[in-house]
């Protein structure tokens, strides 16, 4: 389900492309509050892979691939994936309300102040980063997943899952 038309773009003036970003280096550690005021550090996610995804509210091509990344944290769990999704630059609230808005249920951190974003030079939104369990970005991509079988290609079968 489509929540708006636009779809496999990215909010910036730059086209979508897969793998910009270096690969094998160790990601930024971090620890965020949730929206529902616990936190999250990547540090104690070691030893599972771990999808970040960075977007927020006004990014249309964010909001379109929602329901796909829904979709999938309901059995990536069992897969050993842990999915986690980054809302950049906005208020608690706002973004609590938006979740509430289309009963999304994965997790969502807040960045309110974005220092997460620019510790993994986040430009362009949404952006997905894949981390294995050693804590090194085996991937970056930029701009929206169109659909399951793409998420399929190009996130769970390079780990084998």
């Amino acid at each position: 389900m489509l929540l708006f038309s636009v779809i496999n773009s990215s909010c910036s003036e730059e086209p979508s492309g897969r793998g910009e970003e270096p690969k094998n280096k160790k990601a930024p550690t971090f620890t965020l509050k949730n929206i529902d005021g616990g936190s999250v550090s990547l540090k104690k996610l070691r030893g599972k892979f771990v999808l970040l995804s960075f977007w927020a509210t006004w990014c249309l091509p964010c909001v379109n691939e929602m329901p796909l990344f829904q979709k999938g944290y309901e059995g990536w769990s069992e897969k050993n994936l842990v999915f986690l999704s980054i809302n950049s630059g906005e208020d608690i609230g706002k973004v609590r309300g938006f979740m509430q808005r289309y009963s999304f249920t994965f997790p969502v951190l807040i960045d309110t102040h974005s220092e997460v974003s620019v510790k993994y030079n986040i430009k362009y939104f949404p952006t997905n980063i894949l981390i294995d369990r050693d804590g090194t970005i085996i991937k970056t991509q930029t701009g929206a997943f169109e659909n399951e079988e793409m998420i399929d290609k190009e996130i769970l079968s390079p780990l084998g899952l």
